[in-house]
């Protein structure tokens, strides 16, 4: 969803030549860059890159569980498939 609102206030089905760089925490990159290529590369042609960084960056602190871990791995599978499945029915 929040791919699609960006899409519509950036009006990239208006503006083709647009290219997007999302930066997200290195730990959602995988989920972040796969939704952003079905929600915006293929509905709209705008190029995409997405840039992770480390959660050492702005907090030292933040420690994952191994259960957040394979959520997330869990996200980005899921998130493969609905790409995948996006580029057959086209």
């Amino acid at each position: 969803d929040n791919y699609r609102f960006f899409a519509d206030r950036a009006e990239l089905a208006e503006h083709p030549d647009q290219s997007v760089v999302a930066v997200t925490n290195a730990f959602f990159t995988k989920f972040q860059h796969l939704t952003a290529t079905q929600e915006l590369t293929l509905a709209h042609g705008t190029p995409v890159e997405t840039i992770g960084f480390e959660a050492d960056y702005y907090d030292k602190s933040i420690k994952r569980k191994p259960s957040q871990l394979l959520q997330e791995i869990k996200s980005a599978i899921d998130a493969a498939v609905r790409l995948e499945q996006a580029l057959t029915n086209q």
